[in-house]
């Protein structure tokens, strides 16, 4: 896959710091946890800022019902596939990994506003693709769904005196793990997500169709169906979305 070289300069997929207070303690050097190439310019050119770009959370669905009753060594045995797999996906494109909590993967694409730099669009479009077919190659025992957001966010460090991390906040961060809930319960898809901005941001308003078209047009593995009646999400703003699914699906 080829991508700019300059992305990997200043996105990593996660960083983070832990350290020890300087008291008497000998004085550790800080760490990044999990930290990527690039990891510090990320921080540099959005840290403390707001920002545009995609928030995604991809997971299992039925998770909990899959691996009930199994001891955590198999529960980790079935989850490390899926997620050491993407993750390795979402780094050869320079994505942000956030966070992972148990089967649930958080991460972030920066739309990054200059010519020397591949457009959001573009890698967002690519990384579905990846991950349409990254299902097809963990097979029916993977079924996944996404909830995808474009808007604005804001990049904080969190933590306390002995643990630090940056994360992204904002309610396209809230939109995007909301639009889960929306997505029925059928496994038989292997991949099912959506897509939507909230109608108060006018630059994410206005991007809808263009990212859909990116995400899930014509060159896409994916194809798009309108909500044309918008579920209620709790804590949500008016919003707009489309789900998405493999074009070798029926929309129900």
């Amino acid at each position: 896959m080829i991508i700019s070289k300059n992305l990997s300069d200043w996105l990593a997929y996660r960083y983070g710091e832990k350290r020890l207070e300087e008291l008497t303690e000998p004085k550790f050097e800080k760490k990044a946890l999990e930290l990527n190439e690039g990891g510090q310019d990320f921080i540099d050119n959005y840290g403390n800022r707001e920002f545009y770009g995609f928030i995604g959370f991809l997971d299992i669905k039925n998770f909990s019902e899959r691996v009930k009753g199994k001891n955590p060594k198999d529960v980790a045995n079935y989850l490390m596939p899926f997620l050491d797999g993407f993750v390795n996906i979402a780094l050869d494109l320079d994505c942000l990994i956030d966070k992972t909590i148990g089967d649930e993967i958080m991460f972030i694409i920066p739309d990054r506003d200059k010519e020397e730099y591949v457009p959001a669009n573009l890698i967002m479009g690519i990384l579905i693709g990846a991950i349409c077919d990254f299902q097809v190659e963990l097979g029916a025992e993977y079924p996944l769904r996404l909830g995808l957001s474009f808007g604005n966010i804001y990049l904080g460090q969190i933590g306390g005196s002995g643990y630090r991390e940056w994360s992204v906040f904002g309610e396209s961060v809230n939109l995007a793990k909301r639009l889960m809930g929306i997505l029925k319960d059928d496994e038989s898809l292997g991949l099912k997500g959506a897509f939507g901005v909230l109608t108060s941001d006018e630059k994410a308003n206005e991007s809808f169709d263009s990212v859909l078209r990116f995400i899930a047009g014509f060159a896409s593995k994916m194809d798009n169906k309108p909500c044309l009646d918008q579920p209620t999400l709790k804590g949500i703003s008016k919003y707009r979305c489309a789900l998405l699914m493999p074009k070798q699906s029926k929309f129900l």
